[in-house]
């Protein structure tokens, strides 16, 4: 059961029990309002406990969502390998003055897409 499930069945529980007090010809108004009141404390405890995991379980995966991010590109098997081809990359890039040389085709040798067509063709006669 999640966390939201927790906090919607708390409150229909509250609902119905406060609902079951007031309805109850029994007692008094003091004693209704005295039930009511250990009852309301009750179920705002829970929901706030029930809030407080919410917020830790989300802060939690924002952070690794947050380090999976922004970490270094994994290469090979060696996180120090990674760590070094990430700080090269880095390297080059903060050398570069001209934007040009950034969105060039040449930029991006892994990009297929951007590969010369073979033995001059046409990109209009190669779809066809």
């Amino acid at each position: 059961m999640t966390i939201t499930e927790k906090l919607q069945n708390n409150h229909a529980s509250f609902s119905r029990r406060a609902q079951e007090i007031r309805a109850d010809w029994t007692l008094s108004d003091a004693a209704k309002r005295q039930e009511l009141e250990g009852l309301y404390t009750e179920a705002r405890s829970t929901h706030e406990q029930l809030t407080s995991q919410y917020r830790k379980d989300l802060s939690e995966r924002l952070q690794k969502t947050r380090s999976e991010a922004f970490a270094a590109p994994r290469v090979g098997k060696d996180p120090a390998l990674d760590v070094l081809v990430y700080r090269d990359a880095l390297d080059r890039i903060s050398k570069t003055r001209d934007t040009r040389e950034l969105t060039h085709p040449r930029a991006c040798p892994h990009d297929r897409r951007r590969a010369p067509l073979p033995s001059g063709r046409s990109r209009a006669r190669s779809r066809v």
